[in-house]
């Protein structure tokens, strides 16, 4: 069920001001950030998928409503479109351009991929309607690039700067905010770290970053940094990459990091189909601990409840732990701040100035939007390239 507060915005703020918009959407099955949009003319409503991790906003007509055939606004440009994602989901097809209508905000001719030949996934995943990737333009997978829906949403006068914050409160509700953020959403002050090159999957024709990646420099528990190996040097160094991913149903941690945190839930592995599940008791004496993250100089408490969601609907008895280990030694040194992170944090995402803005929630927020845009910006832009260096334009 959503708020009143959340409807009644959706539409009298977004259309009220010509700086940003407000979509209203939902955290579903504490595994999908799902926004309601309007695609094609006459329009359709598709429910699709908010992605950081990716770039490209497609849609997929098998699993969806929307028939480009039947759009009068639709235009097949003919460029080939072949998308693939970590988790192995692989989708092909063709760009085109076509109407949106995102919160009532209309983009003309946006750029979209079309679906046509989804390959066979894995059976628990669930038929993909298609992705909104937020990501930066950098890390498009199709060429040439282009424009992507954040650059568009800005060139329309729709947002006055490329950039957005999400949100997801303790009931599920959840919110994505084009051209800005919400001050009442957020506990003190909204604190900026610099976005980093990925290390470990650099792309060598692009020296700025291409993910959403900053630099983390600690995990506390308990006055410890388990983000440190144990055993390692005092004066050693090691250094860790963070990536904000909504697309991600996990917070992925070194296996050393997991490890200690398992254990703080007690947390059995129950595989289910080759996929490990971990599982403990809801009401585990660690459901009050939080960990401390800090990424280069700004923390986040995340409460261990937002590390768990109940195995079935409107039971307390059995939870899952919402983190698990790194898939591989390759990505040991990487961390994906999935979907469970943004229950304890409000985001804010500024490609404009490759930086990211972190805050705790404010659990008290009154209803009351303070909205905060910023124009463009007029000093240079500044990032940490792939050596720790920092660079700018």
């Amino acid at each position: 069920m959503k708020s009143t507060f959340f409807l009644s915005t959706l539409t009298s703020l977004s259309l009220a001001s010509a700086n940003y918009l407000r979509a209203a959407g939902e955290y579903e099955d504490f595994q999908f950030l799902m926004l309601n949009i309007s695609v094609g003319n006459p329009a359709v409503q598709v429910s699709i998928e908010v992605d950081t991790g990716s770039s490209e906003t497609w849609f997929n007509p098998l699993s969806t409503g929307f028939k480009p055939e039947s759009s009068a606004s639709y235009v097949n440009t003919s460029v080939p479109m072949h998308l693939e994602y970590a988790d192995g989901r692989k989708f092909d097809g063709f760009m085109a351009k076509e109407r949106l209508i995102i919160a009532g905000g209309i983009i003309s001719d946006a750029n979209i991929g079309v679906a046509e030949y989804p390959h066979p996934t894995h059976p628990r995943h669930r038929p993909q309607t298609g992705f909104m990737g937020l990501g930066l333009e950098e890390g498009e997978m199709v060429n040439p690039r282009y424009p992507n829906l954040l650059s568009q949403m800005r060139s329309q006068g729709i947002i006055r700067r490329r950039s957005f914050g999400v949100y997801i409160d303790a009931n599920q509700r959840a919110e994505v905010l084009f051209g800005g953020y919400d001050q009442d959403r957020i506990k003190g002050e909204l604190r900026f770290t610099k976005m980093v090159n990925n290390r470990l999957n650099r792309i060598k024709d692009s020296p700025k970053p291409y993910e959403y990646d900053t630099l983390i420099t600690s995990i506390m528990r308990n006055g410890k940094d388990i983000l440190r190996r144990p055993g390692s040097r005092p004066k050693c160094v090691e250094t860790f990459d963070a990536h904000f991913d909504t697309g991600y149903t996990l917070i992925t941690v070194p296996r050393h990091v997991f490890d200690v945190i398992q254990a703080d839930f007690g947390a059995q592995n129950i595989q289910q189909e080759g996929f490990a599940d971990y599982q403990m008791d809801c009401n585990v004496p660690a459901s009050n601990f939080k960990y401390t993250f800090d990424f280069n100089g700004v923390s986040v408490d995340v409460p261990a409840k937002a590390l768990m969601m109940p195995v079935e609907q409107h039971s307390d008895d059995k939870c899952r732990l919402l983190i698990a280990p790194s898939l591989n030694s390759k990505t040991d040194n990487r961390l994906v701040m999935g979907l469970p992170f943004f229950r304890a944090a409000y985001v804010y995402f500024d490609p404009e100035d490759y930086r990211i803005g972190l805050a705790e929630q404010n659990i008290h927020a009154t209803g009351d939007p303070h909205i905060v845009t910023a124009g463009p910006s007029y000093g240079p832009s500044c990032w940490i390239n792939v050596n720790g260096l920092r660079k700018c334009n």
